[in-house]
């Protein structure tokens, strides 16, 4: 099976004037926080991967089926092709835009979709020549959590009701069954959720992200750890590849005001 990150070659980054980070794991893997943390600064952006798809693809069902008729699950593969087709070209357009920070930091990359979405079905070829045009970056960190954890995160983020959209699996059973947790941690009455459903999920999920970032060039972060160790450790990786980053309180940045740009050399 030929899948989207064949065609990368990680650690040949082209020239950009910022740096670009990717965050990847599973949902409950804490890369949101990790994410907001690592950019709250001027010069640091906050990029949302291919974050348009879903909408389109679900106005698009809607207006290609019957009157009345219940929506179909958009295929798993139109929504892989699709997001990789929107990656290449989010970057394509944003390049003046993203040359104004110093550090990007996407909140997931393209190995998501190959998780959540599988093979790209026909035309792979011709899909993965249109992927080679998002750019390589310069490091990718796999928040690797286990399936306990990240199931009770979940539960937890659910039965508070904080579950946000846009962050969680794609493709699944529709374009747009994406949330900030699990199918199961959303499906909620009365603040109570399915533990065990989640928790199957996120050993499926966890399982076949170990598989795929297994043949990924990433640096892997044990995501079962406080977020607070999460981030010592993040930040001590980019300073010893000498990427910017702002400076975080107690890991040597001494900031505990907001964050002023620019970030290198910081």
């Amino acid at each position: 099976m030929l899948l989207a990150s064949d065609v990368f070659t990680f650690g040949a980054a082209p020239a950009r004037p910022y740096a670009l980070l990717a965050v990847e794991g599973p949902a409950g893997a804490g890369k949101l926080a990790l994410v907001r943390r690592l950019t709250a600064a001027p010069a640091a952006l906050h990029l949302h991967l291919a974050s348009q798809t879903d909408a389109v693809l679900r106005d698009l069902m809607r207006r290609l089926s019957t009157l009345g008729e219940p929506l179909g699950a958009v295929p798993a593969n139109l929504v892989h092709a699709a997001r990789l087709i929107e990656a290449a070209v989010q970057f394509r357009y944003l390049e003046e835009f993203l040359a104004g920070f110093d550090l990007v930091v996407a909140d997931r990359w393209i190995q998501t979709w190959e998780v959540y979405c599988g093979d790209l079905g026909e035309y792979t070829e011709w899909y993965l020549q249109i992927a080679s045009y998002v750019p390589v970056p310069d490091l990718v960190l796999y928040l690797r959590v286990s399936p306990e954890v990240a199931a009770a995160r979940l539960a937890r983020r659910a039965s508070a009701g904080q579950a946000t959209a846009g962050h969680g699996p794609a493709g699944q059973a529709s374009a747009g069954q994406e949330s900030g947790g699990s199918a199961s941690a959303g499906r909620e009455s009365a603040g109570r959720v399915d533990e065990a459903a989640a928790l199957r999920e996120a050993v499926e999920a966890c399982a076949r992200y170990d598989e795929v970032m297994s043949g990924v060039d990433c640096v892997v972060i044990d995501a079962d750890a406080p977020a607070a160790d999460v981030l010592a450790e993040v930040t001590g990786i980019l300073d010893a590849v000498g990427m910017p980053r702002p400076p975080i309180p107690g890991t040597g940045g001494g900031a505990d005001v907001p964050w002023p740009g620019p970030l290198r050399g910081a």
